[in-house]
């Protein structure tokens, strides 16, 4: 790769190589979903959900590897190329698609967990949609202008990076408000919403910080595309963060199958002539 191909397409050629390994991740997380929750003890709305993420997940993995053939290999970094096969921009595409059907799911949480406040999760989807309609502007401009800057150095991509800060930090935040552990005055439930509470806030995290990573390199970036790496990469942030939020559901059914049992045990007579029983 000779050194003004790297200076351009190094950044997110780099980005492909973690987002493949973050789909392996998914992959496996998939499947423990899958072997966690068979038959009827997941509703077949969430599955057909999980799967269609899932499905959005490994089309832009292949669209991506196809990009990237042609842009370093066949296409011999020329850009005009795309034209030849325009829906290889669909990895874009997909990239907000998928960011915005993960925080709409976590709109729907923040809706349950907020006790139903309509404010707050009119603004966690407003700052989703707005996102979504942004990415889909600079497709649009890319293939109007043929031109790399549409897709990661417009200001309207910095924008759609610093509006998914935006709401990854605002669902964050209202979940750790309602389910911090002083709300609640039962241990056991205090120490299952404080798991719960420590999945939703690591994951969110996760997808804040590839974001705010995203934006800050748009910033410095220049004529180098440094967004493109972030930029593969987020999407698998976010199909790993809903993954890991719904499989954390089995660690807090176990313990509460355990807790039961250990409560919940009958009781066994002594002797056949004693009255008095124990409870083990």
């Amino acid at each position: 790769m000779s050194s003004g191909v790297a200076d351009l397409w190094g950044p997110s050629f780099a980005g492909l190589v973690i987002s493949l390994a973050m789909y392996g991740t998914s992959v496996g997380q998939y499947i423990y979903y899958v072997i966690s929750f068979p038959g009827s003890t997941d509703l077949n709305s969430i599955k057909a959900f999980v799967f269609s993420v899932m499905l959005f997940n490994t089309v832009h993995t292949y669209v991506s590897v196809a990009f990237f053939w042609m842009m370093l290999v066949s296409g011999h970094n020329s850009f005009t190329h795309i034209l030849l096969m325009p829906w290889q921009l669909a990895m874009v595409l997909l990239c907000y698609c998928i960011t915005f059907i993960v925080q709409s799911f976590y709109a729907h949480k923040v809706w349950i967990i907020s006790g139903r406040s309509w404010f707050v999760t009119a603004i966690v989807l407003a700052l989703a949609a707005a996102q979504m309609v942004v990415g889909s502007v600079c497709v649009s401009i890319g293939l109007r202008t043929q031109s790399t800057d549409a897709l990661f150095g417009s200001r309207l991509s910095g924008a759609g990076a610093l509006l998914s800060v935006f709401c990854d930090t605002l669902i964050t935040g209202v979940v750790y408000y309602y389910l911090r552990p002083k709300r609640w005055g039962v241990r056991r439930k205090e120490s299952v919403f404080r798991h719960l509470t420590m999945i939703f806030v690591q994951m969110g995290l996760l997808t804040c910080m590839t974001s705010l990573l995203m934006f800050i390199l748009f910033c410095v970036q220049g004529q180098k595309l440094y967004t493109g790496g972030p930029g593969v990469i987020l999407s698998k942030s976010y199909v790993n963060s809903l993954l890991a939020v719904l499989n954390a559901r089995k660690t807090i059914r176990d313990r509460r199958k355990a807790h039961i049992t250990t409560i919940e045990l009958p009781t066994i007579p002594v002797s056949s002539d004693s009255t008095s029983t124990t409870d083990i």
